[in-house]
């Protein structure tokens, strides 16, 4: 292969890689801290519903899209959703929110070529002939030219950037009802368990990360009470 046919190979092959890792740099990931406590843990079979922890979030549409993933998770574990508007034997308690953000500053690295390639030359040359008879005489000339070899590529310097960072927040409060002792009085209900998720990122959107937060928070439930589970998700 000639090195103009090898450049061009090079070419397409490094145009390639930067296409591809733009493309890998634009699935997004999320980095949640998961930490459950309990005493005890609800019973499989039983029924539950989901409510908001935010009273004005009842009717929201937003909200029954994420306790339905709530729901789905708990279902996994054995317990009912009630659909019928029957007392259920657990209240799970849905709370969320996201702070104004954070200004951070980041340092990245710039790639490029770092060596190789093609090389051109060129200089003067001088010097000096002698003969076996004692004659001499001189001679002196230019010359240029250029020279390939393969090139690297690598890292060739760093930069800083200024990025907001947003802490999100997701909770959870399983509550076990108590039944009255005596008729007329109202049922009440005991936290029995509680989770708690953190993330911190650059999206402001809660609605973005909150499903992701929602299923690492619920994936491995119940989890190790008191213990804190960092967990790396993509963004779905």
């Amino acid at each position: 292969m000639n090195s103009l046919s090898y450049r061009v190979v090079v070419s397409l092959v490094v145009t390639l890689f930067v296409l591809t890792s733009g493309c890998a740099s634009r699935i997004s990931r999320l980095d949640l801290r998961v930490t459950p406590f309990y005493q005890e843990l609800p019973e499989q079979g039983k029924t539950f519903f989901v409510a908001p922890v935010d009273k004005t979030k009842i009717d929201s549409p937003e909200f029954f899209t994420y306790a339905g993933l709530v729901g789905q998770e708990l279902e996994k574990y054995g317990l009912r959703l009630e659909k019928e508007r029957k007392p259920a034997d657990y209240a799970v308690m849905l709370g969320y929110g996201i702070d104004e953000g954070k200004e951070s500053l980041s340092s990245y690295n710039t790639y490029g070529q770092t060596g190789g390639g093609t090389t051109y030359s060129s200089g003067n040359f001088s010097g000096n002939t002698y003969s076996s008879s004692g004659g001499s005489g001189s001679y002196s000339g230019n010359y240029s030219g250029t020279s390939f070899t393969m090139p690297t590529y690598g890292v060739t310097g760093t930069g800083t950037r200024s990025v907001t960072l947003y802490t999100r927040i997701v909770t959870i409060q399983i509550m076990k009802r108590i039944e009255p002792e005596d008729e007329g009085e109202e049922a009440k209900y005991k936290t029995i368990y509680e989770s708690r998720g953190r993330s911190r990122g650059s999206s402001g959107e809660i609605a973005v990360v909150l499903p992701t937060m929602i299923r690492g928070l619920m994936e491995d439930f119940p989890g190790k009470s008191g213990k804190t589970d960092k967990k790396n998700l993509s963004i779905r």
